[in-house]
């Protein structure tokens, strides 16, 4: 070999030993970036999910709700307002009666223990209203559109129709009871209670109502509206379509969970990007043994603690306010519920404190006017233990 071919392949050699170890430099690189992006999705997944990103209490925020508990709660008084407290947001037109609205920390913690208590108050859209006349227009048909030459003349086309949707409103309430002495014990939880109490009474009755209300003095529930089988190109607007599991009160006999899959396809692409399952806890039960062709369970659990567990690769979660399955019952639900179904908050927690009706209790009489209604028909389907 000639001085010049050494000379060549010493350089050949020491180009591909410098891109060896800058390839690995940045591999290592890459790889710090890819576990620190993968880190920041499943805290961003995490904090989107129900029962997440809920406030907590530390330092000055506990020491507002110390001065709300001990002097509303326990004393029947109202703590001197000052520049410092205007978050707090108490209400101005009902304190003759001792009705007041909670410190804001309060109402979302009373928010986070309803979410708790259910999946749908998480799974839905949420909105504040500032008035008892709430509407949403909801565009039913698109606007028409059609392509020209540059010369072209554009005469006039038409306009989408529009559907007016007025949500139901009603007032929920809960009413919890402590003891005078309790009240006067120092040493008990006693805003940690009565949030607990309040939580858990409105979160069932906002689950039931998303789901089950039948629109008087309450929200109108999904399940209470109309359904039927066709598809969304012939169905009314307003209906939402059911698949039939062709047996009543069952699945059916052989490839139970081939159902399961023509009703994520009936769901339009554009919906099923951000699109979940949710069905009573003893239908998810009867799925878990369901397994594809290669033997795999359909059901995964989450990668990651307090991730739900997913079923064809969308999440699900399970409620006990869903039907039981039984002949024509709609035990299961698959949509994008932000897009189905808003939920309105009229007003924010307001409590009057009762230390004379129950003596010798004290009753925390807790009230929030809400409103709620599906307002896209299209966004989810269900599946029907029905013969058709």
């Amino acid at each position: 070999m000639s001085s010049y071919q050494s000379e060549v392949l010493a350089a050949v050699e020491k180009g591909n030993d410098e891109f060896r170890r800058f390839k690995e430099k940045n591999d290592a690189r890459f790889a710090e970036l890819e576990a620190k992006f993968e880190d920041v999705e499943n805290k961003a997944a995490r904090a989107s999910r129900p029962g997440f990103g809920m406030p907590t209490q530390s330092g000055a925020v506990k020491t507002e709700t110390k001065a709300w508990s001990d002097a509303f709660i326990r004393k029947g008084q109202m703590p001197a307002q000052g520049p410092e407290e205007k978050a707090l947001a108490w209400s101005t037109n009902s304190g003759a009666d001792g009705g007041y609205a909670v410190p804001k920390l309060i109402d979302q913690r009373v928010d986070a223990v309803a979410v708790q208590q259910g999946a749908m108050l998480g799974l839905v859209r949420t909105v504040d209203s500032f008035t008892s006349d709430f509407h949403e227009i909801v565009q039913t048909t698109r606007n028409a559109n059609a392509w020209v030459g540059e010369t072209a003349a554009r005469p006039a086309t038409n306009t989408g129709g529009f559907v007016d949707i007025k949500p139901p409103m009603g007032e929920l309430y809960a009413n919890p009871q402590i003891t005078q002495q309790l009240l006067d014990d120092a040493g008990f939880d006693i805003e940690n209670y009565v949030v607990t109490r309040v939580g858990e009474e409105f979160g069932a009755a906002i689950e039931t109502g998303i789901l089950t209300g039948n629109g008087v003095n309450q929200p109108t529930g999904i399940l209470s509206g109309t359904f039927a089988a066709t598809d969304d190109s012939t169905r009314a607007f307003g209906q939402l379509q059911y698949l039939p599991t062709g047996v009543a009160g069952d699945w059916a006999a052989t490839n139970k969970a081939d159902i399961l899959l023509q009703l994520v396809y009936k769901l339009k692409a554009a919906y099923r990007k951000t699109a979940c399952w949710l069905m009573h806890p003893q239908v998810m039960q009867e799925i878990l043994s369901f397994k594809d062709s290669q033997g795999r369970y359909l059901i995964q659990t989450g990668l990651v603690q307090g991730e739900p567990p997913t079923l064809l690769g969308y999440p699900i979660f399970e409620s006990e306010m869903m039907p039981i399955k039984a002949a024509n019952s709609l035990s299961a639900l698959f949509g994008d519920f932000k897009r189905a179904y808003v939920f309105v908050n009229r007003t924010p927690t307001r409590m009057v404190r009762d230390p004379l009706t129950n003596k010798p209790y004290v009753g925390f009489y807790t009230t929030r006017r809400v409103a709620g209604a599906v307002t896209n028909s299209e966004a989810v389907k269900a599946l029907k233990f029905s013969a058709s």
